[in-house]
């Protein structure tokens, strides 16, 4: 509970901190829900005028939203730009987040999100494979459905390096953390400020997830001998007849003398 309450200190200064930064431009208005998705994904590793940018880009080189769903990984970072940050894994997001939606829809329209409640859009939203936390929060956020605080990875990693989150926060959990420590009224503005701030101090090269190890194999079990047949076991037991048969049977002189302390016992 004390460490709790350090951090939650550690954040009011940095709210308070960023409240002296220099305002960051306000981002361009979205009208289209979709278009809106497409731009909380690419904001998630770039700046917000960059994924803007990308957003103008993947419409103005494909035909429409299905043309862009049908597209490869290879084909979308063509259109962004083989040099934007982390390209390949945001083109991954789009991919999986799209073909998600027309699964459920059967559609690329998300005007239905308008008039629904904040707890309905984020049931659809986590419903969605391979969205990311940043992206459904700041959809959450742009949207006006209600309290929401954006964490991308540079601002996550900056969090961390200053010790407002702890070292062993996921980026999901620093998400609840963040927006339980800063006022609604002023999301938006911190978020813009913190993004412009950490991205300018962010590292030039992210260092390479490690590959999970694979697993060990299991043992295979030791097979069972194989069951003999029924002519086998005849066989067998037909040879350990004639095995019996051949052992020599007892002297005469042996027997007799085995009979007659049987009989003195008798007696």
């Amino acid at each position: 509970m004390k460490q709790h309450a350090e951090y939650a200190a550690k954040v009011r200064r940095l709210v308070g901190r960023m409240k002296k930064e220099e305002a960051a431009p306000e981002p361009a208005e979205m009208k289209d829900m979709m278009d809106l998705l497409l731009h909380c994904i690419l904001s998630t590793r770039a700046a917000e005028s960059r994924a803007h940018t990308a957003v103008s880009r993947l419409r103005s080189g494909t035909v429409d939203l299905n043309d862009l769903r049908v597209s490869s990984p290879t084909e979308i970072v063509e259109l962004i730009g083989a040099d934007y940050p982390m390209c390949r894994l945001a083109a991954e997001e789009i991919c999986a987040t799209l073909t998600s939606i027309f699964n459920r829809r059967h559609s690329l329209d998300l005007e239905f999100l308008e008039k629904s409640s904040r707890k309905a859009t984020e049931t659809f939203l986590n419903s969605l494979a391979g969205l990311g936390a940043h992206a459904k929060a700041l959809f959450i956020l742009r949207s006006g459905k209600g309290k929401a605080l954006p964490i991308d990875w540079h601002m996550y990693a900056y969090l961390q390096k200053s010790g407002a989150v702890p070292m062993e926060m996921d980026i999901d959990e620093a998400h609840k953390f963040m927006a339980a420590h800063v006022k609604e009224a002023e999301m938006e503005s911190f978020y813009l400020k913190l993004k412009k701030f950490a991205g300018a101090h962010a590292p030039k090269k992210w260092p390479e997830a490690k590959a999970p190890e694979p697993e060990a194999k299991p043992v295979p079990a030791t097979a069972p001998p194989p069951r003999k047949s029924v002519k086998e076991m005849a066989r067998e037991i037909v040879r350990k007849r004639k095995a019996s048969d051949a052992k020599p049977s007892r002297s005469p002189a042996k027997s007799a003398a085995r009979s007659g302390k049987s009989s003195a016992r008798k007696k």
